[in-house]
């Protein structure tokens, strides 16, 4: 995960979570087969009611996600090497 990224767009030290709920085994599926992808960037709020019927997310969190990606991605596509 991009660092600078998350600490340009929401100014804090990110949490990085390598194997929570919801990311399958894909941290150990990166970290065995040595690629540069397979990075998940949830968003969500403490009141969010994850997997409830009422499940929802805040707009304003939404559209800071949708900054905080944009940043990530652009780091990762000067900065990644080719894989081969």
């Amino acid at each position: 995960m991009d660092d600078e990224a998350a600490r340009e767009v929401y100014a804090q030290e990110p949490v990085v979570y390598p194997s929570h709920g919801g990311s399958g085994p894909m941290h150990d599926l990166v970290q065995g087969v040595g690629t540069p992808g397979g990075v998940m960037a949830g968003v969500g709020y403490a009141g969010m009611r994850m997997h409830s019927p009422n499940e929802n997310i805040r707009i304003a969190d939404y559209l800071r996600h949708i900054e905080f990606l944009v940043a990530f991605m652009s780091r990762f596509a000067t900065t990644s090497k080719e894989v081969t």
